[in-house]
């Protein structure tokens, strides 16, 4: 059985499912209905424009097809590539300038520097947030896929995302 995990809706339909399954109809719920009070929670007045910035040669982003753009919605954060309906999309760096994101949000397997790799990089200084060094490094292990743990992942984002204005 494959279940698909691209958006938070579909953690909370492969948990009901899992819970069938498994004969833990009660756990598999509980863990549906928190994601779905999440899913209908109104997002908060936008604080920042943001980018997620997730391979840097080429440049791949995150689009609306992906369960980030749902955090970052929910955490009251605006994904300037929204737009895309993909989970993910290659573009130019002449396009993340264009769209001007206020912080780049990068995932990170460990706490290493709080500044990629690629923000060193000549060609990158065309985009402001780079030039400004506007970044958020999120914790792969809160942020690195969907699941229950998206509630706490949202109040992270909230957080550091009012703490760097």
């Amino acid at each position: 059985m494959i279940l698909a995990q691209d958006r938070l809706e579909d953690v909370a339909r492969a948990a009901r499912r899992i819970g069938r399954l498994t004969d833990r109809q009660a756990a598999g719920d509980s863990i549906a209905a928190a994601m779905e009070r999440l899913l209908g929670t109104a997002p908060p007045h936008p604080i920042a424009r943001v980018a997620f910035v997730v391979w840097d040669n080429p440049p791949m982003v995150i689009g609306a097809g992906s369960y980030l753009d749902q955090l970052a919605t929910l955490a009251g954060a605006v994904n300037v590539f929204h737009d895309l309906g993909a989970a993910s999309a290659t573009v130019s760096l002449e396009t993340i300038a264009a769209r001007d994101p206020d912080v780049i949000l990068d995932l990170a397997d460990s706490a290493g520097t709080a500044v990629p790799a690629y923000a060193s990089r000549r060609e990158w200084r065309a985009i402001r947030a780079v030039r400004e060094r506007r970044f958020l490094t999120l914790p792969a292990d809160l942020f690195g896929r969907p699941s229950p743990t998206a509630p706490a992942a949202v109040a992270v984002l909230r957080r550091r995302l009012e703490a760097a204005r």
